[in-house]
């Protein structure tokens, strides 16, 4: 039994170092251009998705601690967030004092006004009351170099 235990290990690790190997050649050809498993064009599936990790977030955060943690004042980091910014907007709107990404590539800086205009339209069905002109700023401002409360910083270093 235990050497047809160790089989399937190792069939599992070869079958995963190929698709290292198949992905990293992918990367080579194409370029890095999301880590999502759609185009950051549908905006849809784009914004749900951010929405969805930061609740996800909450809810393991939840269950980890066994109370209901508040974000207000809080001073979140990202490592590696992906195509858009949509998450640290998501967060700043549930009163993070400010949000911090790093990453290796810098993906958000092709994403267009189009998907956050779109997403903000979103955010405002969530929540009326979300003060979409000061995300508005914070996004500017980060698109812009002059960060605040929306800090994202892209440097090969990182990897």
């Amino acid at each position: 039994m235990k050497i047809i235990i160790k089989l399937y290990n190792l069939y599992y690790y070869a079958a995963g170092v190929g698709f290292l190997f198949l992905a990293k050649i992918k990367n080579v050809i194409q370029g890095y251009s999301s880590p999502k498993p759609y185009s950051i064009n549908d905006y849809k599936k784009c914004i749900e998705y951010d929405i969805e990790v930061v609740d996800r977030w909450l809810t393991h955060l939840l269950d980890y601690t066994n109370k209901s943690g508040s974000l207000i004042d809080k001073n979140v980091l990202e490592l590696g967030p992906g195509s858009d910014l949509g998450i640290g907007l998501y967060l700043l709107s549930k009163g993070v004092s400010q949000y911090n990404a790093i990453d290796v590539n810098n993906l958000a800086e092709k994403v267009s006004t189009q998907f956050y205009d779109h997403f903000f339209n979103h955010l405002k069905e969530l929540n009326s009351s979300i003060d979409i002109f000061f995300l508005k700023d914070q996004l500017a401002k980060t698109r812009n170099g002059s960060h605040d409360k929306l800090n994202y910083v892209c440097h090969e270093g990182f990897s």
